[in-house]
């Protein structure tokens, strides 16, 4: 596994920068900027807190600030990880300087509302990709009042992008239309609340006022996932960001995430994450 480096640079004369990576070095890191990122050659799979998720040429995902570290991991099985192919061109933007500017545009609302849910990332359909590309390749060279309208013509395409996918499940549920009083999102509010805690089918289908099993069938249809499932991912979540700290023990994070059998912890973690929490406390401390 190994840290794709977005190299830092100032704000002093633009409001976003471009960045051409190849894939080097070991940083942990975080930044302040929002990245959409673009992978032109290479392959392979990078973990967001609780999601390993697979990568290839012509991907295109987006990261809101303060994101968790991303790893990034080759695709060659059996051989010594070659990262020299991979190679990526990120627009960063300042995110504060953005919001600023479209906090009193109404017409902006769809992409305010994806600034405020990106923290953990998105990854965006291969239609979305395609035209981000074709964005990215003009924003290269254009100058300046024409890079601003490419930007936010790059963000309005996201935000209106029914495909896209939210990476972790720590971010946003997937539809992000939710009223705010509706069942699922109490039940979502509950569970985030609550998830360290012993939680039953009976106490969140109590909030949703419906019997057990017709909360079962209602979950399923709203999330494209069983009530446990989420449940799970939420619990893994929150473990993976308390083994970033090093004075976080793997059983402190088991039972601090709501669990009370490493067992069943170690099980899901290996099922959700493709390897053990040790394994992944490694990769995190040893960046």
């Amino acid at each position: 596994m190994n840290f794709l480096n977005y190299t830092y640079s100032s704000y002093e004369n633009s409001s976003f920068f471009m960045k051409n990576d190849d894939m080097q070095g070991f940083q942990n890191k975080t930044y302040k900027e929002f990245k959409v990122t673009l992978i032109l050659e290479g392959e392979g799979e990078f973990i967001v807190l609780d999601r390993v998720v697979p990568f290839k040429k012509g991907d295109v995902f987006l990261f809101g600030v303060n994101a968790p570290n991303v790893l990034f991991n080759s695709k060659k099985k059996n051989e010594a990880i070659d990262c020299s192919g991979l190679k990526t061109v990120s627009l960063l933007f300042n995110q504060d300087k953005i919001e600023c500017s479209l906090e009193h545009v109404n017409e902006a609302y769809r992409i305010k509302k994806l600034l405020s849910q990106i923290d953990y990332g998105v990854k965006v359909s291969k239609g979305c990709s395609r035209d981000l590309g074709g964005c990215l390749k003009e924003l290269g060279i254009s100058k300046g009042v024409k890079r601003i309208l490419l930007s936010l013509r790059m963000l309005h395409l996201v935000s209106k992008d029914s495909d896209a996918e939210y990476i972790s499940s720590i971010a946003s549920p997937k539809n992000p239309d939710y009223e705010v009083n509706s069942k699922i999102s109490l039940v979502y509010a509950f569970v985030k609340e609550n998830f360290h805690k012993k939680i039953s089918l009976n106490d969140v289908a109590e909030i949703a006022s419906m019997s057990p099993t017709a909360f079962c069938r209602f979950f399923k249809a709203k999330s494209d996932k069983t009530f446990s499932q989420y449940l799970i991912e939420i619990r893994i979540g929150n473990a993976c960001m308390l083994l970033d700290n090093e004075n976080m023990t793997v059983e402190g994070a088991c039972y601090s995430s709501g669990y009370n059998s490493l067992s069943n912890f170690h099980k899901h973690f290996k099922r959700m994450m493709r390897m053990s929490p040790f394994e992944y406390r490694t990769n995190i401390l040893n960046i």
